[in-house]
């Protein structure tokens, strides 16, 4: 399954049809969703304001992926993770926050349907597809009609909330 959700933990755009041992990249390289990201064709990438910018400026998408995926014009990725001036470990922080969206999605999507938990053991092959398109269409249908902000069960709730802030300096942002 490659998938791509939005900040709601609802899957935007999945491909089924390949092997698990396939590589991420290799995936990506042979799939119909590599084409529509870097054509710039997709209907949902249109440049919009953020929610919460005051100037209400377009910005367009991106893709956050991991370090198997290729850096290109639509998909970020960290910076390596050699000595990494303050403004680079910042951007990586706030990349890897940004990737734990699909992650908590799969998570969420597996905890519901637990038939993805393992190897899918069904008569006929060929509707394997079928199981995973159906649980992530199901798995949005019940996100939107439970309406509530996903708590993971397997995850201790912390206590207390440390804050953290960091300050950025003009000369850091020019390197």
């Amino acid at each position: 399954l490659l998938a791509c959700c939005d900040a709601d933990g609802l899957f935007t755009m999945i491909e089924t049809s390949y092997a698990g041992r396939n590589s991420d990249e290799g995936i990506f390289k042979a799939s119909a969703m590599k084409y529509w990201i870097q054509s710039g064709e997709l209907d949902n990438t249109t440049p919009s304001p953020l929610t919460y910018d005051e100037n209400y400026s377009s910005f367009p998408y991106y893709f956050v992926v991991d370090e198997a995926f290729p850096l290109s014009r639509y998909l970020m990725i960290l910076y390596p993770r050699s000595v990494l001036a303050n403004v680079k470990r910042i951007y990586n922080y706030r990349i890897s926050r940004a990737r734990k969206t699909i992650e908590c999605t799969f998570g969420m999507v597996c905890e519901k349907f637990a038939v993805l938990n393992g190897h899918i053991r069904i008569r006929e092959p060929v509707n394997v597809n079928f199981v995973i398109k159906a649980a992530c269409v199901l798995h949005n249908y019940v996100r939107k009609l439970e309406g509530l902000p996903y708590v993971s069960t397997s995850l201790p709730i912390p206590r207390t909330v440390t804050p953290m802030t960091t300050s950025i300096y003009k000369d850091e942002l020019t390197n």
